[in-house]
């Protein structure tokens, strides 16, 4: 029994070199790994380039992390005795029967790897996801990987979306950007001076160094898009990616500043109601209070 126990003891102790090896030798990899996504540079201004380095670091590094500890547990169980073989036959078939069950899993794999292939969208992105859908999200992707996309809202709220469950996409910060302003002018202004108008504050806007380097193009100011009650001019402003909002606030807060400076009060509607002599003379009787 003693020599049984003692062989045992010996065998453990001739193999723990080897665990010590292979687990240092995990460690090593997974701080090599770190340090190759830090060293992994991102460029600061927002690009297709920003965002598609960002993606494949975030992915590249997760991936390589799970290999790597794949790999140590299968060298440890080989090197404990277990017929590593025999064991990875039969995690294959179990993973062919675990698939049949799990189809949405494969799903999601399988549509977040197009994602990463076609560069459809990346970390950093402003999306609106299944926006024909009653619960659409959007936000800036904040993680991606083959499996969830996670979306960051204004309010702070994190949507963990699996990918598989994205039908369609809509990318407001792919390649460029447009401002659609409508310019609601009274209809006492002349056409040809609000136009005029327009065109200068569109140019001035243009032309601002603190606002200069998020255009794309000058600004167009295409016409009067409507008549009714007032008229309403349309100005078209290509932008950087993710520079709408911004300058769509600006523009707004220069064109209400440009209205009250020419005193172009915007008209407000008048109801007017004409009562037959009879009922104007019951509302003359009346009491004042």
């Amino acid at each position: 029994m003693f020599d049984r126990w003692l062989g045992r003891l010996q065998q453990i102790w001739d193999i723990v070199p080897n665990v010590l090896l292979i687990l240092l030798t995990a460690i090593f990899l997974l701080w090599l790994i770190q340090r190759f996504a830090t060293r992994i540079t991102t460029p600061i201004e927002f690009s297709r380039r920003s965002v598609r380095t960002e993606t494949l670091r975030v992915v590249l590094s997760s991936s390589l992390r799970v290999l790597v500890l794949v790999l140590t547990l299968v060298a440890i169980l080989s090197e404990v005795g277990v017929n590593v073989t025999a064991l990875l036959a039969g995690v294959s078939i179990l993973g062919l029967a675990v698939s049949f069950g799990a189809q949405s899993l494969v799903r999601d794999v399988l549509n977040g790897f197009f994602i990463l292939l076609e560069d459809q969208y990346g970390v950093g992105d402003v999306v609106k996801i299944n926006a024909a859908a009653a619960q659409a999200l959007s936000g800036t992707v904040e993680h991606l990987n083959l499996r969830v996309t996670v979306l960051r809202d204004l309010e702070g709220t994190a949507h963990i979306i699996p990918n598989g469950e994205i039908k369609t996409v809509s990318v407001l910060s792919k390649d460029w950007a447009r401002v659609v302003a409508d310019a609601e002018i009274p209809n006492h202004i002349a056409i040809q001076t609000a136009l005029e108008e327009l065109q200068n504050l569109s140019s001035t806007f243009y032309q601002d160094p603190d606002f200069a380097s998020k255009f794309l193009e000058p600004p167009e100011v295409l016409g009067v898009q409507a008549l009714g009650s007032q008229m309403t001019i349309r100005i078209l402003m290509k932008v950087q990616p993710k520079e709408q909002w911004a300058i769509a606030r600006e523009w707004r807060k220069r064109y209400k500043n440009r209205l009250d400076s020419l005193e172009w009060q915007s008209p407000t509607p008048n109801l007017q109601i004409t009562l037959p002599a009879q009922a104007q003379l019951v509302m003359d009787a009346e009491p004042r209070s």
